[in-house]
């Protein structure tokens, strides 16, 4: 919420605005989420609390998501949205309706003084607890990693598995290579006994069809060349052949 009244608190400013908070004073905070649903519906009420301007109350807000992660751990947030008062270093619970009349009853007339309250934490250096807590996951990380190797190292079955599933492989690439077949004989093989295509057959065929209605049509043509030979010529041979005799 862009607005000059409410103070947006972070892990840079939260420890001098904070300290800042006078005796007389105190200081409505509301700790959200950007993406809750819960949240952006109470933004409403807040902003008419905002507008109400109640004499030595101060408005703000904090992001548990982003600016503000570590200020919601290290002050115990562990829900969205919640509402603190914080008066003389001590929070107050607000635990009532999320109502802008609800809210502004809480805060007016010191009636927060009936709810839960605790000792606000001291002052801390969020920047280097941020650091600090990189540091320790990064440690964690490796002791994790060095766990884990020792334990496989500590499981002799594990290891015997794995030495197992080597050797096979082995074996299975050694017998695959010795009795797979050369190059050159696989060609020739495979020029010997390559089927003929179809276009192949289809021509032979079509040669030996074509062979055959040839030898029918020239047979065909000496049968006629026959019939067409005159009587005459025929007993005219006979009587030669008769006078030779």
């Amino acid at each position: 919420i862009a607005d000059e009244r409410i103070m947006v608190l972070n892990e840079t400013n939260v420890n001098y605005f904070v300290r800042h908070v006078a005796s007389n004073e105190s200081m409505f905070i509301k700790f959200y989420s950007p993406d809750c649903a819960f949240c952006k519906s109470l933004t409403k009420e807040w902003m008419e609390v905002v507008n109400a301007e109640i004499p030595g109350l101060k408005m703000a807000v904090v992001d548990c998501i982003n600016s503000g992660k570590y200020i919601c751990k290290y002050w115990d947030v562990k829900e969205v949205p919640k509402v603190l008062l914080l008066n003389n270093q001590e929070f107050y619970i607000y635990d009532g309706e999320r109502t802008a009349s609800a809210l502004i009853e809480f805060a007016q007339n010191e009636n927060y003084l009936k709810s839960y309250h605790y000792s606000l934490p001291e002052p801390l250096d969020f920047k280097g607890a941020r650091e600090q807590e990189r540091k320790l996951k990064k440690e964690r990380r490796e002791a994790m990693s060095e766990s884990n190797m020792f334990d496989f190292l500590e499981n002799p079955r594990k290891i015997y598995i794995i030495i197992g599933v080597v050797i096979c492989t082995v074996v299975g690439l050694a017998l695959g290579f010795y009795f797979a077949p050369e190059l050159e004989d696989t060609n020739n093989n495979t020029n010997k006994e390559s089927p003929k295509s179809k276009k192949e057959q289809k021509k032979e065929s079509e040669g030996k069809k074509s062979k055959s209605t040839k030898k029918d049509e020239e047979g065909k043509q000496s049968s006629k060349k026959d019939e067409k030979i005159p009587k005459s010529t025929k007993k005219e041979g006979k009587n030669a052949r008769k006078r030779k005799q």
